[in-house]
């Protein structure tokens, strides 16, 4: 998704946001669109309030919010979606454990990371290609160590590749079920015209 993209979404939920039942309801939609750190200027902003009177509904529903757990607050003012604070997933743990460790072995990052040996074997592998470790028998030595995690755009690209093929397995499927369809239909009125 392309930064344009992702700002016509976030605005096409704010707007969604301004039509919301409650008021706590469009401050927790806009705290979710706008994702991250969300300040009260940023709410009150979104939602075109102006006065103080209005300004102070904001507080009450980020209070009631707040109670509910639907949002944190990180700093004064500032809140995050309570759902956004989700645990690293087990690349970012391994990664983690990587940078800190500078060597690992697969069962290593299995017993910190919780990951499957496959996976974990993989993600090295992985890596490897990528020029940031270097095998050296069971171990995996950091090499390069760079700021962000190297993403596998390869995987995704078969994925797309994949239901792609799918897609248009699916549709030659549909057009040989009419064909098939369409000769059933024209045989049936050859034994008609045959019987009459």
């Amino acid at each position: 998704m392309t930064a344009r993209q992702k700002n016509i979404e976030t605005r096409q939920r704010i707007e969604r946001a301004k039509k919301a039942r409650s008021f706590a309801g469009k401050v927790r939609i806009i705290i979710k669109s706008l994702g991250g750190e969300v300040k009260v200027k940023d709410i009150t902003d979104a939602l075109d309030l102006v006065s103080a009177r209005e300004k102070s509904k904001v507080y009450t529903a980020l209070r009631d919010l707040l109670r509910d757990g639907s949002i944190i607050r990180t700093e004064p003012g500032v809140y995050v979606d309570a759902k956004k604070k989700e645990a690293p997933q087990i690349k970012e743990k391994m990664w983690r454990i990587l940078q800190v460790r500078k060597r690992v072995r697969v069962v290593d990052l299995q017993e910190l990371c919780g990951a499957s040996s496959d996976y974990a074997s993989q993600w090295l592998r992985l890596l490897e290609k990528r020029g940031v470790v270097k095998r050296s028998g069971a171990y995996c030595r950091l090499v390069k160590n760079v700021a962000e995690m190297p993403e596998n755009h390869e995987k995704s690209d078969y994925l797309k590749d994949l239901r792609k093929a799918k897609k248009e397995a699916l549709a030659a499927l549909k057009q040989a079920s009419l064909a098939v369809n369409n000769a059933r239909v024209a045989v049936e009125k050859i034994n008609a015209n045959k019987n009459s």
